[in-house]
Parts: C-alpha cells; sequence; structure tokens
C-alpha cells in the first residue's frame, strides 16, 4: 500500500473531471464508538459530502454495513445515494434497488436473530443489530476473555440445519456479520453503482472506495484496476492500493476533491 498524500498520487485523482467516491461510514467518517448508536457526524464532514454530492461532476455514495434508516439518519444528506446493510438497500432519491429481499429470506434472519440473542443473553457487553437482512453481533464491549465465546457460539449457531445452508457468518470489525448465502456484497453493490452511472451518464466517473472494514475488501477488490482504493489505516494484508492515516486525512481528501475538477 501506498500513502495517499504524494504528489503522484494526488494528482491522478485530483485531475480526474468526474468522480463516484464511495464511503464507508463506521471508521471511515466518524470514529468508532463503543456502541454502535453513539456514532456521530461531524458538522464539517456533513458539510463537506453536501458540497460534493450536490455537484454534477461528483457523486458521493454512502457504502454502509448500518440499515437504511439508520445511516440515512446519521448522514442526513438527502442527495447522497446510500448503500446500506452491505448493498443489500441501495437507496438513490426516492428509488430504492432490494437485490435480495424476499420474504424467506427476512423469516431466516429474524429466526436467526432470535436464536443468537438466546444464545448469548448471559454474556454481558453483546449488542445484537438486526436490520433485516443481516445482523451485526458486535462484541466491542465484551469482557476480553468472554469474545471466543461470543465467536463459538454464533459461528456454530451459523451451522445447524436451517442456517447453514443459507447464511454465513463474517468477521467485521469487533462483531460478526450473518448475512444471506448470496453473490451480493459491498464489491457488488458498488459495481452495480457504477454501472448504473454509465448508463445514465456517457461521461464516464472515475469510482473512488474508502473504508477501513475486512467488509470493505469485497469493494477495494472490484475496483483494484479500474478506480482508486483508499484504506483508512495502514494494513499489508488489504487490497487497497493506497491509504490514509486516520477519519481527519479522510476529510482532508474529501475537501481537495470538492475544489477540484472544476
Amino acid at each position: 500500500m501506498r500513502y495517499l498524500f504524494t504528489p503522484g498520487a494526488l494528482r491522478i485523482i485530483l485531475r480526474a473531471k468526474r468522480l463516484f467516491i464511495c464511503l464507508d461510514f463506521d471508521g471511515t467518517l466518524a470514529p468508532i464508538r463503543r456502541l454502535p448508536g453513539d456514532a456521530c457526524l461531524s458538522k464539517r464532514m456533513r458539510d463537506i459530502l453536501r458540497d460534493l454530492s450536490g455537484r454534477r461532476d461528483r457523486r458521493v455514495a454512502i457504502v454502509s454495513g448500518r440499515g437504511l434508516r439508520d445511516i440515512e439518519g446519521k448522514i442526513s444528506v438527502p442527495s447522497v445515494i446510500y448503500a446500506a446493510d452491505h448493498g443489500f438497500f441501495i437507496k438513490s432519491g426516492r428509488k430504492v434497488f432490494r437485490p435480495f429481499s424476499s420474504p424467506a429470506l427476512r423469516r431466516v434472519m429474524r429466526d436467526f436473530y432470535k436464536k443468537a440473542g438466546l444464545a448469548v443473553k448471559g454474556i454481558r457487553g453483546v449488542v445484537l443489530e438486526n436490520k433485516g437482512i443481516t445482523l451485526s453481533v458486535h462484541y466491542r464491549c465484551v469482557p476480553k476473555n468472554r469474545v471466543p465465546d461470543v465467536k463459538a457460539l454464533i459461528s456454530g449457531l451459523g451451522e445447524l440445519p436451517g442456517f447453514k445452508d443459507k447464511l454465513d457468518i463474517r468477521q467485521g470489525k469487533m462483531c460478526l456479520e450473518a448475512r444471506p448465502r448470496v453473490p451480493w456484497d459491498k464489491g457488488s453493490a458498488v459495481t452495480w453503482l457504477m454501472l448504473r452511472a454509465m448508463k445514465e451518464d456517457a461521461t464516464p466517473f472515475l469510482p473512488v472506495y474508502i473504508g477501513d472494514d475486512a467488509t470493505d475488501e469485497d469493494a477495494f477488490k472490484v475496483l483494484r484496476n479500474v478506480g482508486i482504493t483508499i484504506r483508512v489505516g495502514n494494513d499489508r494484508l488489504s487490497r487497497a492500493e493506497y491509504y490514509v492515516k486516520n477519519i481527519s486525512e479522510v476529510f482532508d481528501f474529501l475537501k481537495m476533491a470538492s475544489r477540484g475538477g472544476r
């Protein structure tokens, strides 16, 4: 990985006339908090998102594991595109795209949510976040000696009949993600967004993706050779091409992007 704030790297990005900027939320736009509900977007970050998404030569999408209502409330910028729940809900203006939102999948997730709650009931600090199509099991507030128990219980639950062939359990940042076993993730959502942009506008956008989580690696993978991939934090194992040190540097980049291309 190369540090983003070098003249060569920034020149390539900021010379592009049109940018499609995709951003994770937690750990990318807002600091990660012990409780998911406590995460908050700063005024200056909201203002820069509003400025960027209001321009004809810029598009902005928030690609988050949070539920649609949750992430809309956190961002509160109507002109932004929302790819919520790891891309299982995509909202642009009044249009909503749901690639895999069948009643059967919802029933499976409701059942898993109930059983997961019972499985970890005696463990202090576990937070279950049911988003309809996916479920996050947060263990940031769990005593360290009980974290292996949480992981074992949730992973074991995913191996039971009725779940094993329908759900995948994936590792996130201090959480486990239960999601439908279907060919869809953040990378799929970003690909869909780019194809839709190409149909709507003959002038191409340069895709830029910024994220910090293991779930963002799917987007880094699909954009590796066609766009700009940026990880918050240097990780040699990441598929991202560039890295920034922290959220403050994410803001610095967005500020530069808001000034360029005019």
